[in-house]
């Protein structure tokens, strides 16, 4: 019984010159034909005169044999090909036939693990079930699923910290009598490297601090998979320009390889400046000055102000770090806001803010952000027809908590966040209240060209006194750019007949359809409708229909697109189109972690 020792190695190209034709048979597969195509662009040399029969005559078996090759790694061992010349001008061609007869199939495969991590190496297997991603008894033996099997097993040892793990002694034997392989695949771990020390020189944060951000700690087993995980930590922390992770290949004659990192911190100023044109707002401009590296932990300040005509605010933010800076930190919070809300009134508020925030990455396509806060605000309401303000002081806890879901795998993107603030009037608030916000959005990919967004939100506010109300603004009105389209800020709500309505409901839809014309640029139709009222049962819902285009930049997402109205019951009741331009992030992005 003649035995073959197959050994797996590249051909090493020849100097490669004009392509020879080959006809192929239909007995061929294609991805045989495909490979000996290769081979034969390779190893022949066709030149621009027609050959001799002579020479045709020496070149006829060596395409024969190059086919014969070629079917091997798709487990065709016992092919019998022949070729013959068709064609000398102007291209040489030739016409393989072949007789493929049945393919080579395993069987038996033994994957042998030795060495000091066979055990590790053996539970980890079964962990990431890898053994149902080789070969199996019965198979058709395939060159490229042996390599991907043994590299897979390679990868495995290397993850866990045998870097120098070696499939020397791997064998297959091919039976070319009875038409099968058996494949022994011999692993040898060699020895465990671990991590050393984690080497910082530069100073411009806390190097201890830096080191607490890496999951793993000297002594513990190296891991490629554990340096791209603090890489990506460190790259999250929004203190850096550039960062790197890079083992200190230089250690590895030692059993523990040091750490390396490399950056360029941010900037300690920064700034931005902007100007624009809001359908709902006319003209608004906005500036930004944050300050970097208050702290060697990256503690940063940051003053935003915003005015238009119906909103502005002027917000101090100063960010302190826990465990991590924009995973676990401490906003203290000072902001001014005025808005106006056509037909009801003005409000004036300046809060004061303590909150702290996490976000967590619980699962791989999971995170969760959580922000617990404590308000003090002083809040003076003018509602239009009255002759003055209404000062009042609140003291509240609020709670916001999103849930994020990605699944690379359907192109589908979930948000979901809950919003709730309370307080009782026995602790400096004028009346009893809890307010809920709930908002959901959706971004699915019905093609690689297509999306669908959806978003709805859904608002309730409560308070034990009505004679007592609440801020203006605490109360639901909706409209515009960023609610519901073609309509303009806080229309809808508002009544130009009523003095003040407490509007205690809330509820907006947003349906849009996305159409990539031109790599980042997409064509959006879409339908957004809501209402904000005191009665829910007597709701009267406001309808827009819209298109327009939308960028999808590295910034965030430009919108400039076109609403109507096809059912009105805000305080503007015209029908006309109205332009909407917006910016803002896409859902994607306000996990921070997905």
């Amino acid at each position: 019984m003649p035995l073959i020792i197959l050994v797996m190695t590249f051909l090493a190209p020849f100097v490669r010159a004009e392509s020879i034709s080959v006809s192929f048979s239909d007995s061929i597969p294609q991805s045989v034909r495909d490979n000996a195509q290769r081979l034969i662009d390779q190893k022949l040399l066709s030149t621009y005169q027609s050959p001799s029969q002579y020479r045709a005559a020496q070149v006829e078996p060596v395409v024969a044999d190059l086919v014969e090759t070629a079917a091997r790694p798709f487990g065709y061992f016992s092919a019998a090909c022949k070729a013959s010349l068709i064609g000398r001008s102007p291209n040489t061609e030739f016409a393989v036939n072949c007789t493929m007869n049945q393919p080579t199939r395993v069987k038996r495969i033994h994957v042998d693990i030795v060495g000091p991590g066979r055990d590790q190496i053996l539970a980890a297997m079964q962990t990431d079930n890898l053994s149902a991603k080789g070969l199996h008894a019965g198979d058709v033996f395939n060159t490229d699923t042996y390599e991907s099997h043994k590299i897979a097993l390679l990868d495995l040892c290397r993850h866990h910290g045998f870097l120098n793990a070696t499939a020397d002694g791997s064998r297959v034997l091919i039976d070319t009598d009875r038409y099968t392989a058996e494949i022994d695949l011999h692993i040898d771990t060699m020895r465990l490297y671990s991590f050393g020390p984690i080497m910082i020189e530069q100073k411009d944060y806390d190097p201890d601090y830096l080191r607490s951000l890496a999951a793993y700690s000297p002594g513990d087993s190296f891991s490629d998979q554990l340096l791209i995980q603090y890489r990506d930590n460190l790259e999250s922390t929004n203190l850096f320009t550039y960062v790197t992770v890079m083992p200190f290949t230089g250690a590895l004659a030692s059993k523990q390889i040091p750490t390396q990192v490399f950056y360029e911190p941010t900037p300690k100023l920064q700034y931005g400046l902007g100007t624009g044109f809001s359908s709902g707002s006319n003209l608004f401009y906005n500036a930004t000055i944050r300050r970097n590296r208050l702290s060697s932990r990256g503690a940063r300040a940051t003053m935003e102000l915003l005015s238009s005509s119906n909103l502005s605010y002027g917000v101090g933010t100063l960010s302190i770090p826990r465990s991590h800076p924009t995973k676990d930190y401490v906003n203290l919070q000072l902001g001014h806001k005025r808005e106006y809300i056509e037909f009801v009134g003005v409000d004036r508020t300046t809060t004061m803010s303590a909150s702290h925030i996490t976000l967590q990455r619980s699962r791989p396509n999971r995170a969760v952000r959580q922000e617990t806060s404590l308000h003090y605000s002083v809040d003076s309401s003018k509602v239009d027809g009255t002759g003055s303000s209404v000062l009042n002081h609140f003291l509240y806890p609020s709670l916001d908590y999103g849930v994020f879901y990605r699944y690379p795998d359907h192109d589908l993107t979930v948000h979901w966040l809950n919003s709730v603030m309370a307080n009782l009037e026995a602790f400096i608030s004028p009346t009893d209240f809890i307010k809920f916000v709930l908002e959901q959005k959706i971004l699915y990919g019905i093609s690689p060209s297509t999306q669908l967004s959806v978003r709805l939100k859904q608002g309730y506010i409560a308070t034990s006194h009505s004679n007592k109300p609440l801020p203006i603004s605490w109360f639901f009105y909706t409209g515009g750019a960023y609610s519901v389209r073609g309509f303009s800020y806080n229309s809808i709500g508002a009544e130009p007949s009523v003095t003040f309505e407490q509007n205690n409901y809330l509820y907006t839809a947003s349906v849009e359809l996305q159409r990539r014309l031109y790599q980042d640029v997409f064509a959006i139709g879409f339908c957004d409708l809501g209402d904000a009222t005191s009665n829910i049962d007597l709701s009267r819902t406001s309808i827009a229909v819209g298109t327009g285009l939308l960028w999808k930049s590295f910034v965030g997402n430009l919108e400039v697109s076109l609403a109507r109205p096809l059912q009105n019951h805000s305080s503007d009741p015209s029908k006309q189109a109205r332009l909407n331009i917006r910016i803002y992030q896409p859902i994607s992005a306000q996990s921070g972690v997905l």
